[in-house]
């Protein structure tokens, strides 16, 4: 008790804080005494959309079950601005990339945009870029699947050919069709996290420390936590004590970004075809995920990805980069799990307990973090608060080794 009150006359009224630690108040030899409630300490290890996502859904949960908990989130980055989910272009639908419906897609999808429209109700943003996403088909194999998804789904989809394709992108196109992913948005997704984490800040007790965690044996000899989660996307795979346990490939995506000068907006609609082409009222973005670990600093990789980004979108809408003018590029390494008959399908799981500490894993969002991210989180936060790691779907419980962590 006497190294805890050194410590928060320390540091004064910040421990105090709502936002920093839960306290009552009491008034002992004319001293104020904050003492620290008995709340479920729980620390998730990154910021990024997996970490605040889970964060918003802990808070929420707690706060329904009034049984109140104390979030810390480690991260070197604020959220929002590191990782995979600083350069996620924030293509949101419920589609494969041959036009199938994706694993439980359409509650995912519900759930997200449920999530980011609270966002922006709640802190008067917009955080919706654009509503509808056309994926365009070069191919015939390519055009039958749009063909397929049309009466799969009529009401969530409509394809377009010809001039009518034209006049819904705002340019003449030379794909052989168009499939109008109707409910579909891009979203600003540095923004949402951003303001994800402010709502958490107001349902409950967090904090952030930018620290950057190296190895579960930093946490877990702390003592200081009951739940240790780590949500470290492509970086799982350096984390020790971790690593060990989850079969992860790194895989880079870019971004390339243009301003699109004087002329009027040359681009109506976000287009996908392998890679993607989303306008913006200034600013147009033009990347795609590249396989194996490129580096930023080789000037070489870089060009290269640039013409090849291009060179496939102007194939697609032929001319587009004449108005377009360069501006910079960024990129980051995502997260790929291994295929399963489903798909690429997140992990999540509870890796051991140390000393009534709980281990928990959630990565391998790759580049549907967007889709997953909100009904992953919420049925990770229920296993959490109710200590029953069953309660998670039981496809993305994969881990590489049955071994407990101790």
């Amino acid at each position: 008790m006497g190294k805890l009150r050194t410590r928060l006359l320390g540091f004064g009224s910040l421990l105090c804080s709502k936002h920093i630690l839960p306290t009552r108040y009491s008034i002992q030899r004319n001293i104020l005494v904050c003492r620290v409630e008995n709340y479920h300490k729980i620390a998730i290890v990154g910021c990024g959309i997996a970490g605040i996502s889970l964060c918003y859904y802990l808070c929420k949960l707690s706060a329904e079950l009034q049984k109140p908990c104390h979030i810390t989130v480690f991260d070197p980055c604020q959220p929002g601005s590191g990782g995979a989910s600083r350069v996620a272009a924030g293509l949101l639908h419920p589609f494969s990339p041959s036009s199938k419906l994706l694993w439980n897609g359409l509650e995912a999808f519900r759930l997200a945009t449920q999530v980011i429209r609270h966002v922006e109700s709640q802190l008067g943003t917009n955080i919706i870029q654009n509503w509808g996403i056309m994926r365009l088909a070069l191919t015939e194999k390519q055009h039958k699947q749009l063909e397929q998804a049309v009466v799969s789904f009529p009401h969530r989809v409509q394809l377009f050919q010809g001039v009518d394709l034209d006049h819904i992108l705002g340019w003449n196109s030379s794909a052989i069709s168009g499939l109008l992913l109707k409910d579909a948005c891009t979203i600003h997704t540095g923004e949402y996290i951003r303001g994800l984490f402010q709502l958490c800040m107001q349902l409950g007790r967090v904090e952030w420390r930018p620290e950057i965690v190296r190895h579960v044996e930093d946490l877990k000899q702390t003592n200081e936590f009951q739940d240790i989660v780590f949500c470290t996307g492509a970086d799982i795979n350096f984390i020790g004590g971790i690593s060990g346990h989850v079969s992860i490939t790194r895989s880079f995506g870019r971004n390339f970004y243009y301003h699109q000068g004087e002329t009027n907006q040359p681009l109506k609609v976000p287009i996908i075809c392998g890679r993607y082409l989303i306008p913006g009222k200034t600013t147009f973005i033009a990347g795609a995920t590249f396989e194996g670990d490129s580096c930023l600093s080789d000037q070489l990789a870089q060009d290269m990805q640039i013409s090849d980004v291009q060179s496939r979108l102007d194939k697609l809408v032929p001319g587009i980069f004449n108005h377009l003018q360069f501006i910079h590029m960024d990129g980051a390494f995502r997260a790929l799990p291994e295929r399963t008959q489903l798909g690429s399908i997140p992990i999540i799981d509870q890796l051991g307990t140390f000393n009534k500490c709980n281990i928990w894993l959630y990565t391998g969002l790759g580049s549907r973090g967007i889709l997953y991210h909100a009904w992953l989180s919420q049925q990770l936060a229920k296993a959490i608060v109710f200590h029953d790691a069953n309660i998670l779907p039981h496809q993305v419980r994969r881990k590489l080794s049955d071994d407990k962590i101790r």
